[in-house]
């Protein structure tokens, strides 16, 4: 089966691939009647918008790396659920990291969402007893949002979780 592609939608609904792609972006003056069209289009085709390849080509990301070191608290996971859920209504995936520890893992967990693409990082400050980050985190170049219970020194996005 021939992958449907967004030259496919616009002949479908009578349009330019430039009006498709606005529609798919949710960009410009697109009349109602004119968006009708082209959804119809996308849906009769049965076209999927690859994301990724858009993000690519306009140097974006809709991915939110989020670290979370511990699965067994369920204050936490209700926390980081919540997150991902607002994260996701407003059009982000979430990439889910669990570094075991401070160093190589967290190391090598910070280099995968850098190699994703990730656009910003949310990191679960757990440790009620530390009130400073790990260095990595302090020196990645993502910007951050610091969720926790617990103030923290660094001066960092904070959501306080009570």
């Amino acid at each position: 089966m021939k992958k449907v592609s967004i030259i496919d939608v616009a002949k479908k609904a009578g349009v330019s691939v430039s009006t498709v792609s606005l529609v798919l972006r949710q960009k410009g003056k697109i009349s109602d009647a004119t968006i009708e069209k082209v959804q119809a289009a996308i849906n009769e085709l049965g076209y999927v918008h690859n994301i990724a390849a858009a993000n690519l080509r306009a140097n974006t990301s809709n991915l939110i790396g989020l670290i979370l070191r511990d699965f067994s608290d369920s204050f936490s996971i209700k926390v980081m659920a919540s997150i991902v859920q607002e994260l996701e209504s407003q059009g982000f995936m979430v990439f889910l990291g669990q570094p075991l520890n401070e160093h190589e893992h967290l190391e090598r967990c910070l280099l995968s969402f850098k190699q994703q693409g990730v656009a910003g990082l949310s990191i679960w400050a757990s440790d009620v007893n530390r009130d400073t980050l790990p260095a990595q985190i302090r020196q990645c170049p993502l910007p951050l949002v610091v969720v926790s219970q617990s103030p923290i020194k660094e001066a960092c996005n904070l959501v306080p979780a009570r």
